[in-house]
């Protein structure tokens, strides 16, 4: 599946009159308790994931290529399939969330629809790794609201990834550019000469027996091997911090109320890692035009609609 993404920083003005809104116990009043499905965009700093190939290749450190090529920022999409209530809780143990003790109303399905990722050092150019066109990657959240407001909380998760390495043949070093360009490699993978394509799974051992179903197929234990990627007690928002990536609502009409804030650690064990962060460094963004981002979630949607068809 290919991926275009708008990406903006709201201004400084509009976030700091949001913001001292919120600092004066302000609370926006499209919030209530219900947090509704919707779209995050991440980044993955410089060396931000790991992954152990094994044999000669062995362990690999990759940073994000931004999805939109040199127009875009985000490398990461993850979309959060179910509006849910969140509840008041001062601590939501992922544990839980695996073993399926917290109530469903708090817990939404999550799809990665969307992941850009470029190796380093002496494999810069040689290894590059996306998501597995066949196959679906996600898993599931539980939100909560924290006991001083409804301005946000904590949320836990756990995910599994159905990958696709590209790996550059002896001699060959390849040269990401323009727009979707992993994805864009993974779609020629059967007719490519200059690199092989490597599918791999990984994160799906704590899965629970009853498979996840998500759009255009489901995830459980037997899709891959390995602990899941975890993150527990993280902070949100109802409300887009300073520098936030944001981008198309790729699931839903109605408006986000749901924002990730800080760098996220997703650890699966050593070495698989991901890091990600919501928010972009200081300065200028660069920005796809509205048409760009209105095309890709019409081609999402036709998918998504595709596949209920056929389930």
């Amino acid at each position: 599946m290919k991926i275009a993404i708008l990406t903006k920083a709201f201004s400084h003005g509009f976030l700091g009159t949001l913001a001292l809104g919120v600092a004066l116990g302000l609370t926006p009043s499209a919030n209530a308790s219900t947090v509704n499905k919707g779209t995050d965009y991440l980044i993955t700093p410089n060396g931000g994931a790991t992954y152990n190939f094994g044999g000669s290749i062995g362990q690999v450190s990759f940073s994000g290529l931004p999805i939109g090529g040199t127009s875009g920022i985000a490398d990461t999409v993850v979309n959060r399939l179910d509006s849910i209530s969140a509840p008041y809780l001062t601590t939501l143990p992922v544990s839980n969330l695996i073993a399926g003790s917290l109530p469903a109303s708090n817990v939404t399905r999550i799809q990665i629809v969307g992941l850009s990722l470029a190796a380093e050092g002496s494999y810069a150019g040689k290894i590059f790794v996306g998501l597995d066109p066949s196959k679906v990657s996600g898993g599931e959240m539980a939100i909560a609201h924290n006991s001083s407001g409804d301005v946000g909380g904590i949320w836990s998760s756990y995910f599994g990834i159905n990958g696709m390495a590209i790996i550059a043949n002896t001699g060959v070093t390849l040269t990401p550019s323009g727009e979707e360009y992993i994805s864009g490699l993974i779609s020629n993978c059967g007719s490519a000469l200059d690199y092989l394509c490597l599918p791999f799974a990984k994160g799906f051992e704590d899965f629970p027996l009853t498979p996840i179903n998500l759009i255009g197929g489901s995830v459980g234990p037997l899709a891959g091997s390995g602990g899941s990627f975890k993150a527990e007690n993280e902070p949100w928002t109802h409300l887009p911090n300073l520098y936030q990536i944001t981008g198309p609502n790729l699931v839903s009409t109605d408006p986000e109320n749901f924002y990730l804030t800080g760098r996220i650690v997703h650890d699966a064990g050593n070495p698989p890692i991901h890091i990600v962060d919501p928010t972009a460094v200081p300065g200028p963004l660069p920005i796809l035009g509205a048409s760009t981002a209105y095309a890709f979630a019409r081609r999402l949607r036709k998918r998504c609609r595709e596949a209920v068809k056929i389930s």
